[in-house]
């Protein structure tokens, strides 16, 4: 199956093996296939996340294995943007009469996105 998994070692992998500690059951550690496309940030919140242990039915029974839990990657994705809506009015380029005309409208924002998403 390829996919997101988590490897022996704990790091999240595609396919089949790891080249940190060379099991053979994946091909490529997410740390390695996401240098190109995603930042320390991402790869942090997917440690965050952590797994679930999930079953599958299979020709010869039913397999149980780790993936990422989707659901509180998603959570911390959608924190980390409020967060940086938040962030806004605290940049060194924005005066201080900006930050308060701001503060209202980051206020609104951060209730949408998290009511959206329903996130607490």
């Amino acid at each position: 199956m390829n996919g997101l998994k988590m490897c022996e070692c704990g790091e999240p992998t595609y396919s089949y093996k790891c080249e940190l500690c060379q099991s053979d059951d994946y091909l490529m550690t997410l740390r390695e296939k996401s240098k190109i496309t995603m930042n320390n940030r991402i790869q942090e919140l997917i440690r965050q996340a952590g797994t679930v242990e999930v079953c599958r039915q299979q020709d010869h029974g039913v397999v149980f294995e780790e993936v990422l839990n989707a659901e509180k990657f998603a959570e911390l994705i959608i924190q980390e943007c409020v967060k940086q809506v938040e962030q806004a009015t605290s940049s060194p380029f924005v005066s201080l009469d900006d930050a308060k005309r701001m503060s209202h409208f980051v206020a609104i924002t951060k209730h949408k996105i998290t009511k959206h998403f329903g996130i607490k």
